[in-house]
């Protein structure tokens, strides 16, 4: 008989570990992302030292502070979601982050580039105004997703209706899964 079928198991139903289950799952994800974020970090901060150490004693606050864009805008927030267990961030969700994350970095690495250099561009404005439309779609998406109750994610047949945890969509190896 599936789990899913007996209507009680120690007095939890099926439906309420699946929504326990969920919300591990999101942490362990969460979680994981902040350590990519803070490696990201420290790559970052290398990459300005080893920048900064080649351009003559010329230096630039972009490039300095590098690595506090990673840090600051990915791994403390990941990790401050991942332990306070009430946000569901959906595939769609992290990928919109990475990428806000990613152009806030490129456009600081650009800028700090162009410093060093001696000169300017106009291509610079671009960075903080995609940056700014990447993070109203990821607020939108993290309010809407979330209005429902995060115990009501599960399906009303108790099987998991999103599509984040089952395998043929995973963008994790199957023993992860």
């Amino acid at each position: 008989m599936s789990t899913y079928s007996q209507p009680m198991n120690n007095g939890v139903s099926a439906q309420a570990r699946e929504a326990r289950h969920i919300k591990r799952r999101n942490q362990n994800i969460l979680l994981s992302m902040a350590l990519h974020y803070a490696l990201a970090a420290a790559g970052a901060g290398v990459f300005s030292y080893i920048y900064e150490s080649f351009s003559h004693g010329v230096y630039s606050i972009f490039m300095t502070h590098l690595f506090l864009i990673p840090l600051l805008c990915g791994a403390v927030p990941s990790f401050l979601l991942a332990l306070s267990r009430k946000v569901y961030v959906d595939p769609t969700a992290r990928l919109l982050w990475s990428a806000l994350v990613l152009t806030l970095a490129l456009g600081s690495a650009t800028q700090g580039v162009v410093e060093i250099y001696g000169t300017t561009t106009d291509y610079i404005v671009m960075y903080p105004v995609f940056a700014a439309i990447l993070l109203v779609i990821l607020v939108a998406r993290l309010v809407l997703i979330n209005r429902k109750n995060p115990a009501a994610h599960a399906g009303a047949d108790g099987r998991n209706s999103l599509h984040d945890f089952s395998a043929e969509t995973s963008h994790f190896p199957p023993e992860m899964v």
